[in-house]
């Protein structure tokens, strides 16, 4: 009797997790400030590096500071880019910077300043001159 009664614990521990995970996971797709975006780092070597990231930021400056495979520093325009994965590229040290795209169209604002909609792709693009 014992027995049938722990299988039936966990039957029901079983059905509220999965229960719980979809009500979490509709809640995130049913939030309207939730984005989709890609974005896709370009390395010195051509390598592309794709991330998918489901996001309530509003800027991509916002989005990078929730990601780990971006680092920079407060500059006079918000976040300066001088580390992306694992690769440091700055103007004043090595004629090197990161290149931001929207799809294949170059940005004219900084990461701050860019605001992301749903679906887009951003590429970071290592660009030495």
């Amino acid at each position: 009797m014992k027995k049938k009664g722990s299988l039936i614990v966990m039957v029901v521990v079983i059905i509220a997790l999965i229960v719980g995970y979809v009500v979490v996971n509709n809640k995130l797709e049913a939030d309207p400030n939730t984005k989709k975006i890609t974005v896709v780092v370009v390395k010195s070597d051509g390598t592309e590096i794709k991330h998918n990231i489901t996001t309530n930021a509003t800027n991509l400056e916002d989005v990078f500071a929730a990601q780990d495979f971006v680092k920079g520093e407060d500059g006079a325009y918000g976040l300066y880019i001088t580390e992306v994965e694992g690769e440091y590229a700055k103007y004043e040290v090595n004629n090197c910077y990161w290149a931001m795209y929207r799809g294949d169209e170059a940005l004219e604002t900084g990461a701050k300043d860019t605001l992301i909609k749903d679906g887009e792709t951003y590429k970071l693009v290592y660009t030495k001159l």
